[in-house]
């Protein structure tokens, strides 16, 4: 194992460790197990958007950081809000890294139900598409 993984290793023995003294709350604990092993398939699956496994992987790791900084932002928040803001947003990023979890594994030739797989499909479809109005809607503002 080179320093990378193991410096992983470490750093989420710390984040269970803190989560456990902090009291974090369920939810958070199965999102960031569900980050993991999110995690986990990303090196053992090979991108689609044919990038090395290395950046995919620590790019994914910079996005579930800010995900969870958001939720303890909403956390943080929710008196003045008035509503759980950060569970129902934790809910919403749970299924997103089941989404995840599951097209990694679909990657690895795990089978996946048809249903399943068209959800994936149109999701992603509808993904790949937002993607290109923001970057359509991007070049023609910096072109003004």
């Amino acid at each position: 194992m080179n320093g990378r993984h193991w410096w992983s290793i470490v750093v989420s023995t710390i984040i269970a460790a803190w989560a456990l003294a902090m009291q974090i709350p369920a939810i958070v604990l199965i999102l960031i197990a569900l980050m993991a092993i999110n995690a986990i398939l990303t090196l053992l699956a090979p991108s689609p958007q044919h990038r090395s496994r290395c950046t995919t992987f620590w790019m994914g790791l910079m996005r579930m950081a800010a995900t969870l900084l958001l939720l303890a932002a909403l956390s943080a928040s929710e008196s003045v809000l008035g509503f759980d803001a950060m569970d129902y947003s934790a809910v919403f990023f749970m299924i997103h890294e089941l989404l995840s979890i599951t097209e990694k594994a679909a990657i690895l030739g795990v089978p996946i139900p048809a249903r399943v797989r068209q959800v994936l499909i149109t999701l992603r479809e509808e993904h790949n598409e937002q993607q290109d109005r923001a970057e359509a809607q991007s070049n023609t503002e910096a072109s003004r």
